[in-house]
């Protein structure tokens, strides 16, 4: 279907229309999609050319932008303006300007630093590591990772004190923040991310319930962590903590005005 769209579908609309769309694809990061729309309200209700188009999907909100033009020349100058308008009004929450996956932001981020990275898993078993290598170049940034599963291995392979297992537990701010640390010294690292949390669906309590993940990144001179609660099957939950961790890691290069 694909060949036969570019070759011979697409070549037939451009005839009829003389127009070509071009579109510009901004995804946002730590914000809402409602909060989102409030700030860009009066720009989506006056919309004609471009038009403008909020979007949410798993772990992500989207702004598309689009332009109906004679040339890509004539699209990208209407385009320029408004998406212009709309960085000004989110600010840094704007990580993606051409709809780079949240892995492709870290490496970008990265790269412009020069720093590499490494990681820290508990509860998601290697998701977070095995998404930073599917995006391109990731061997120049992505050093590798420890899965420590168990108490003992968080202790062996990390350097998490024992002292911080028995007294705050393996799924904890302070265990997430030493596992962090831990990996970025034992594997010689720039900076490192963590998860430790409980997927389920079983082993959760009234203090520490099934879902409880908390995600942590340190650089050696600052250390920030989350608390998380993310509700689902084990899958989702996993999934969406590997996802987690990745815009902490975003959020926390930005912040650093990086």
């Amino acid at each position: 279907m694909q060949p036969m769209f570019d070759q011979t579908v697409f070549a037939f609309l451009r005839e009829k229309t003389g127009l070509v769309l071009v579109s510009r694809m901004l995804k946002v990061f730590g914000i809402g999609e409602s909060e989102m729309e409030t700030r860009l309200m009066d720009l989506i209700d006056n919309q004609d050319n471009p038009t403008i188009a909020p979007y949410v999907s798993q772990g992500e909100v989207t702004v598309r932008v689009t332009a109906r033009c004679e040339t890509k020349e004539a699209a990208g100058r209407l385009l320029d303006p408004v998406v212009r308008e709309i960085e000004a009004r989110l600010g840094a929450m704007v990580y993606a300007h051409e709809g780079e996956s949240l892995e492709q932001v870290v490496f970008n981020l990265l790269r412009k630093n020069s720093l590499v990275m490494a990681t820290a898993e508990s509860c998601t078993g290697g998701l977070l590591g095995s998404a930073l290598t599917e995006a391109p170049g990731a061997t120049s940034f992505y050093l590798g990772g420890a899965v420590a599963y168990s108490n003992d291995a968080k202790e062996r392979l990390l350097g998490v004190s024992h002292a911080t297992l028995v007294s705050k537990g393996a799924v904890s701010e302070e265990a997430a923040r030493e596992m962090a640390e831990g990996a970025r010294l034992r594997i010689a690292s720039d900076l490192a991310v963590a998860v430790t949390g409980i997927a389920g669906p079983s082993g959760g309590t009234m203090e520490k319930p099934v879902g409880l993940v908390y995600v942590a990144v340190s650089d050696g001179e600052r250390t920030v962590a989350t608390r998380n609660i993310f509700l689902g099957s084990r899958q989702r939950v996993r999934r969406e903590s590997a996802e987690e961790a990745v815009r902490l890691l975003i959020g926390f290069l930005l912040g650093a005005g990086r």
